[in-house]
C-alpha cells in the first residue's frame, strides 16, 4: 500500500469533520444569522470578531485576520503541522489512513532524524538536569540568570565532554551511528572508522521547526578557551540554517496576540528577552535575516523590529534585514541600542521594561535608513544625496503594495527636502520590471486605484459565493486582468477548480495554503452584498474588461506615435486598426452596461 496521503482522502476527511463541531471544542460560540460568532482564540479581544460558517466550512477573524478550514484552524490552535493535522481529523472521523502514511511533502526518511533529535534533546536536557558532569553548566545558567522556567521552556541541555556519549546512549535505542551522523549529531572520524559526537563539553540549545520537532542543535562553550564559542549543527535533510527561526515554535502564539515579532541575532539575547516577559521574539540565529525566514515570519505577523548589536556589523545585519522583511510584506522597525550593548546586555543592565519602552518608539524603516544615509560625509554633495536617493528606492521598491509604496516615496521625499519624482524615478530604476512604469507625474500610490482593488475583491467575493457565476466570467477575463498580486493568484486558483468540479471554498483553501491565500478566501466568503448577482458580476465584469481595453489602448497608442515618427506604414495601419478594434469593444461595453 503506497504511503501517500491522496489528495481524494485529504478532501474524505476534511468533509468528514464539521467545522462548528471541531471549533466549538475549543471556543464557546453562539448563532448569529446563518454563521457561528466567539471570541477568536487567535489573538486577545473583548468583543466577538471571529466568525464560522457551518455552510462553506470556514473561518475567519475579522480583528486579527486569521482564517482557513479545518486544517489550518487544528495547526494554529494546537500548534501541529499539517500532517499531523490530518491523522489527527482523520482518527476523529474514524478513517483509516495508508500505512506509515508519510503524505503531501514529507518523506519516512525524515522519522530516523527525528527520532534521533528527539533522544539527543532528552539526552542532553537529562544531562542538564542531573547529570553530575552538568554542575558546570548548571552554575553558568544561574550566574547569567537564566530561570528554571527558561531551561524547561527551551529544554537547554548540557554535552558531556566524552567522545561517545550521545553514540552510546543512541545504540541502547537501536539509532545507529550513521543515523546520528546524518542527523548532523555525530561526525566520522578522520582517520579511523567510526564517529564521535559532535557537541562535547558544551552548553546545549536545541533548535526546532514552527511544529516544535527538533531539527538541530547550537552548543556554546561555558569557559572563555581557544575553542570557537558557538558550534552548530550542519545541513541536514532537515535543518536548513536560513530557513529556520530559533524560538519560533514557543514565540507563535504571542507572535499573533501582539501581533508583531521581535527579531534578535542569538540564543542568549533572545532567552534574556523572553525572561523578562517580551514572549513574542525570535532568533535568526547569528545570521543576517533571510528571504526564506522573513517569509516563514510573515505567516505569524504583519510587524516585525529588529533588535541587533549596536556595532557596524549589526548595523548592516538591520539593513539588510530591513529589505528582507518590507519584500515580504511585513512592515519593518528597527529599536536600536546603546553604543557596544547587546540585547542581552540591555536586559541584564537596564532590564525588560526598558525594551518594552523602546519597541514604542522604535524607528520606521524609513527613518532607520534615513538617518543612516545622512551619516555619510558625502551626503552633503548632490552625487552624495543622488546615491541616497537611489539607496532609498531600492528599499521603498520592494514594498509591493502600491499604496504604501507611494506614501513612503511621498514620505522619504518630504523628509530629504527632494522632489517627489525623484524619488519615484528611484523606485522605478530599482525595479522596473517589477513594478512597471511609474507615473511620476501623478500621484505614485494611484498606480493601481483602490477602486479597481475594490472591485476586484467583490468580483472573488462573489465567485466563491456564488461558483456557478464562474461561467460569466471564463472566456471574458484571465487572471492577469486583476491589477493585485494576491487577486491574480486567487483568480488563477478558482478558475482552475472550476475546471475539476464544483468549487468549495474550504476545499481551495487546502488547495492554495502554499500560496498564503487563506486567510484572503475566508474573509472574502463572509463578505456579502445585497443586490442581484447576476447583475453585480456582469457590472463587475465589464469594468475589469473596460480597464484592461484601457490599458491596451494607451500602450498601442504609444507605440503608434513610435511608429508614426519612423515612418512605418504597415505598422501603423495594424496599429490604427487595433485601436478602431478596441473602441468598438469599448463602445459594445458600455451599450450593455446602459
Amino acid at each position: 500500500m503506497s504511503g501517500r496521503i491522496s489528495e481524494d482522502l485529504i478532501e474524505e476527511i476534511r468533509t468528514s469533520n464539521d467545522i462548528v463541531g471541531l471549533v466549538s471544542e475549543y471556543v464557546p460560540l453562539k448563532k448569529q444569522g446563518k454563521n457561528y460568532v466567539g471570541l477568536c482564540p487567535f489573538h486577545q479581544e473583548k468583543k466577538p470578531s471571529f466568525s464560522v460558517s457551518p455552510q462553506r466550512q470556514i473561518f475567519h477573524c475579522f480583528g486579527c485576520g486569521m482564517g482557513g478550514n479545518v486544517f489550518k484552524f487544528l495547526m494554529e490552535y494546537q500548534k501541529m503541522g499539517f500532517l499531523d493535522a490530518v491523522r489527527y481529523l482523520a482518527e476523529r472521523a474514524n478513517i483509516s489512513l495508508p500505512a506509515r502514511s508519510v503524505g503531501y511533502g514529507s518523506s519516512s526518511e525524515y522519522e530516523p532524524l527525528y527520532k534521533a533529535n528527539h533522544l539527543a534533546a532528552a539526552h542532553y536536557h537529562q544531562q542538564l538536569l542531573e547529570g553530575i558532569e552538568g554542575e558546570g553548566a548548571r552554575r553558568y545558567l544561574k550566574e547569567r540568570g537564566f530561570s528554571g522556567e527558561v531551561v524547561k521552556a527551551f529544554r537547554l541541555g548540557y554535552a558531556p565532554p566524552g567522545w561517545d556519549s550521545l553514540i552510546k546512549r543512541a545504540g541502547r535505542h537501536s539509532i545507529s551511528p550513521e543515523v546520528l551522523f546524518k542527523a548532523g549529531l555525530a561526525i566520522k572520524r578522520e582517520f579511523d572508522e567510526g564517529y564521535y559526537d559532535r557537541f562535547r563539553n558544551r552548553l546545549i540549545f536545541p533548535i526546532t521547526n514552527a511544529s516544535g520537532k527538533y531539527i538541530a542543535f547550537g552548543g556554546r562553550v561555558l569557559e572563555e578557551s581557544d575553542e570557537v564559542k558557538y558550534i552548530n549543527s550542519p545541513e541536514t535533510p532537515l535543518y536548513q540554517k536560513g530557513r529556520t527561526l530559533y524560538g519560533l515554535f514557543q514565540a507563535k502564539e504571542a507572535i499573533r496576540k501582539a501581533g508583531a515579532a521581535v527579531i534578535v541575532e542569538g540564543y542568549t539575547d533572545l532567552l534574556s528577552l523572553f525572561q523578562a516577559g517580551i514572549k513574542n521574539v525570535v532568533a535568526s540565529l547569528g545570521t543576517s535575516l533571510t528571504e526564506h525566514q522573513a517569509r516563514l515570519l510573515s505567516r505569524y505577523a504583519r510587524e516585525a523590529i529588529i533588535v541587533y548589536d549596536a556595532d557596524p556589523a549589526g548595523i548592516a545585519a538591520a539593513q539588510r534585514g530591513l529589505d528582507v522583511l518590507l519584500a515580504a510584506d511585513v512592515s519593518a522597525k528597527v529599536l536600536s541600542l546603546p553604543a557596544g550593548m547587546d540585547p542581552d546586555q540591555a536586559v541584564r543592565e537596564k532590564g525588560g521594561e526598558y525594551l518594552a519602552k523602546g519597541f514604542q518608539n522604535a524607528e520606521s524603516f524609513l527613518d532607520f535608513k534615513l538617518r543612516h544615509v545622512r551619516q555619510k560625509p558625502t551626503f552633503a554633495s548632490v552625487a552624495g544625496k543622488a546615491e541616497a536617493i537611489e539607496e532609498l528606492g531600492r528599499t521603498i521598491g520592494l514594498i509591493d503594495d502600491p499604496i504604501k509604496r507611494g506614501l513612503f516615496v511621498k514620505e522619504a521625499a518630504e523628509k530629504m527636502g527632494v522632489d517627489e519624482r525623484l524619488v519615484a524615478l528611484a523606485v522605478e530604476k530599482a525595479s522596473p520590471r517589477k513594478r512597471g512604469r511609474l507615473k511620476v507625474e501623478t500621484r505614485v500610490a494611484e498606480v493601481i486605484p483602490q477602486e479597481t482593488q475594490l472591485v476586484e475583491r467583490k468580483l472573488l467575493a462573489l465567485l466563491l459565493q456564488h461558483p456557478s457565476m464562474i461561467s460569466q466570467v471564463r472566456g471574458r477575463l484571465a487572471a492577469e486582468d486583476f491589477s493585485k498580486e494576491d487577486h491574480r493568484k486567487l483568480a488563477e486558483g478558482i478558475l482552475a477548480a472550476d475546471e475539476k468540479g464544483p468549487v468549495k471554498p474550504a476545499a481551495l483553501i487546502s488547495s492554495l495554503a502554499a500560496l498564503g491565500l487563506e486567510s484572503l478566501v475566508s474573509e472574502l466568503c463572509f463578505l456579502e452584498e445585497s443586490g442581484q448577482v447576476e447583475k453585480l458580476v456582469a457590472d463587475r465584469v465589464r469594468y475589469l474588461e473596460t480597464k484592461r481595453l484601457l490599458r491596451e489602448e494607451r500602450e498601442l497608442s504609444s507605440q503608434l506615435q513610435d511608429a508614426e515618427k519612423k515612418g512605418d506604414e504597415q505598422l501603423v495601419n495594424r496599429l490604427t486598426q487595433r485601436l478602431y478594434q478596441i473602441a468598438q469593444k469599448r463602445f459594445e461595453i458600455t451599450s450593455a452596461s446602459g
